[in-house]
């Protein structure tokens, strides 16, 4: 339903941009990552890897090199977890999704990009460490990365992040679980 309405109604504004300002398209991209607590000091374990699932980008605003776009990302994710904090046991769970959010670009050559971003969105886990109820939560996403063009409408992505989960009070427990996230793969322009 989101992307139906996402695809009928057109969002693109364009401010007045210079001579060669270069029009951004709408894109499609794969994406795979993986998120870990390595560098925390925590007590849980929560590590997942984010399933390749397409991802839409859409510009709604462009001023030369700059775009700010739309993101939809559907997320299925595979998670490995102790769910009692330092007891060595693991145990295997799933989540999915949907995060929508915000990407500001900035195209500094014809063959690079840099960007930051916000995503947020309702997932549902499947299995969680004893600080967080599992079912229902939001994930919640800032990130930032590069795409490095390396064929014509082909571009690599690479970024970095940081993930919170949790279930905004709805139920107890709700310590929620923190994320560093690491993600690469191919973005394609439309």
């Amino acid at each position: 339903m989101a992307l139906a309405l996402f695809w009928a109604f057109p969002l693109t504004l364009t401010a007045q941009s210079s001579k060669g300002a270069q029009k951004v398209n709408d894109r499609i991209g794969i994406v795979i990552g993986r998120g870990t607590q390595k560098g925390m000091r925590v007590n849980y374990r929560y590590h997942l890897v984010v399933l390749p699932l397409p991802e839409y980008q859409r510009p709604i605003l462009q001023k030369n090199a700059w775009s700010l776009d739309v993101l939809i990302h559907p997320q299925f994710n595979l998670a490995r977890l102790r769910p009692i904090d330092n007891v060595p046991e693991l145990k295997n769970g799933i989540e999915f999704g949907l995060n929508c959010g915000l990407i500001a670009r900035y195209r500094s050559l014809q063959q690079l990009g840099i960007y930051a971003g916000l995503s947020a969105g309702p997932h549902y886990v499947s299995a969680t460490p004893t600080r967080q109820a599992r079912g229902f939560i939001f994930s919640d996403n800032a990130f930032g990365g590069v795409n490095l063009k390396c064929a014509k409408h082909t571009w690599i992505d690479l970024r970095i992040g940081f993930r919170h989960i949790s279930n905004a009070g709805l139920r107890e427990p709700n310590g929620g679980v923190n994320n560093l996230m690491l993600s690469g793969g191919f973005i394609f322009d439309l």
